[in-house]
């Protein structure tokens, strides 16, 4: 009987784990996320300019640890609007303006926080701006997805 009951619970784990991974395919195939229409070289600098926003928030809390606030500067300089690339959109959908708009607000986020690092603001301050900027990067990419003109659909 004890077996018997070992093998149902193996099993009803079994079929668990295989529904839940049926859903993570379905969630993966339902990306509701706007599409966000480009050139493939504009997706390929897009992307190369988002693990540079990566780096560069690594660098910047490296230089706040330190309290470097001229390493903050000049990191936080590098990624504001002096950086914003002259690309129009191809496809200038509803989604790619407003993703758009949202990266001039990042790039805006940069520069304020290159200022303050200037002024010599603390570093409770920057954290403070650069969890804001973070929040809106999260936030674009829970709501775009960046696809190429052939596969837009």
């Amino acid at each position: 009987m004890m077996k018997r009951l070992i093998v149902g619970m193996v099993f009803c784990g079994v079929l668990a784990g295989s529904a839940a991974l049926a859903q993570d395919d379905q969630a993966v195939l339902q990306d509701r996320r706007a599409p966000v229409v480009l050139r493939p070289f504009e997706k390929t600098r897009i992307l190369n300019d988002m693990r540079e926003y990566l780096k560069g928030l690594q660098d910047i809390l490296s230089a706040l640890t330190r309290e470097d606030m001229v390493a903050v500067e000049v990191r936080a300089r590098a990624l504001g609007t002096i950086n914003i690339y002259e690309t129009s959109l191809m496809f200038p959908t509803v989604s790619g303006v407003k993703f758009r708009e949202l990266s001039a607000l990042v790039h805006e986020e940069f520069d304020a926080i290159a200022d303050d690092a200037r002024k010599g603001k603390g570093s409770k301050v920057i954290l403070a701006q650069l969890a804001l900027t973070m929040k809106r990067c999260t936030s674009c990419h829970e709501s775009f997805r960046l696809t190429e003109m052939a596969h837009s659909r």
